[in-house]
């Protein structure tokens, strides 16, 4: 991304950019049940989430939102050195290490195209007779050819998807956010501050003491505290 400059970034309109990612966080939130009969609706949301978080993005970098619900198609759509942080981010997020090189930067590709259509497709599950919530059942055709261990057209020595990534992605996005966005924008237009006193008593060398009255001024935290 260009380096924005104080003018630019007082023109972003950080209302709209919270309002994204307050909506982004209510479904991220609604991801996080242990019931399996809820599997359905914690894929749907969490896909959801993920698009919110990443056209949030797009606010802050551009100003205007590329349409859809495609996943691979709106983190193209992101400045190439945002989409190296966020790859940077899910290497050091998913609790391994994972080395930087140019398959694991496949593999990084390849698991957001097989989880890109996941809101879409889950969204309408009742279509589905007798299906279980898993990733290759939310694939098409292509991501079937390109990405299954049963498919002729697989590339040889891929290595495979899984069902975890698509958490780990929101996780490294809103790493993302948290340090890299939400420090440089404005506040909101409805942001308010607390303010209250604090008395310093000082005791000098002598023995004799000076108390010093200040007003604090601080504003309401409006930042993500998911610190996952």
């Amino acid at each position: 991304m260009e380096k924005q400059t104080k003018e630019n970034l007082a023109k972003i309109d950080s209302d709209k950019f919270f309002n994204i990612i307050d909506n982004a966080d209510s479904f991220s939130k609604r991801t996080n049940s242990t019931e399996l009969e809820f599997g359905w609706a914690q894929q749907v949301n969490l896909a959801f989430a993920v698009e919110l978080y990443l056209k949030s993005i797009m606010e802050f970098e551009k100003g205007e939102i590329e349409q859809g619900h495609n996943l691979k198609t709106l983190f193209r759509h992101l400045d190439n050195k945002t989409q190296d942080a966020i790859y940077h981010n899910w290497r050091t997020l998913s609790g391994t290490n994972i080395p930087d090189n140019k398959q694991i930067k496949k593999w990084f590709k390849d698991n957001i195209y097989a989880c890109c259509n996941t809101f879409e497709r889950f969204r309408y599950v009742h279509e589905w007779a007798g299906c279980k919530t898993s990733l290759e059942t939310s694939w098409d055709a292509e991501q079937f050819n390109q990405l299954s261990l049963f498919s002729a057209n697989r590339e040889f020595g891929t290595l495979q998807v899984y069902d975890g990534f698509l958490k780990e992605f929101e996780n490294a996005t809103k790493r993302h956010i948290r340090e890299n966005i939400i420090p440089k924008l404005p506040r909101r237009s409805h942001d308010v501050d607390v303010s209250f006193n604090m008395s310093v008593t000082i005791t000098r060398a002598d023995g004799s003491t000076k108390t010093e009255d200040n007003k604090v001024v601080t504003a309401l935290n409006i930042i993500d505290n998911d610190k996952k």
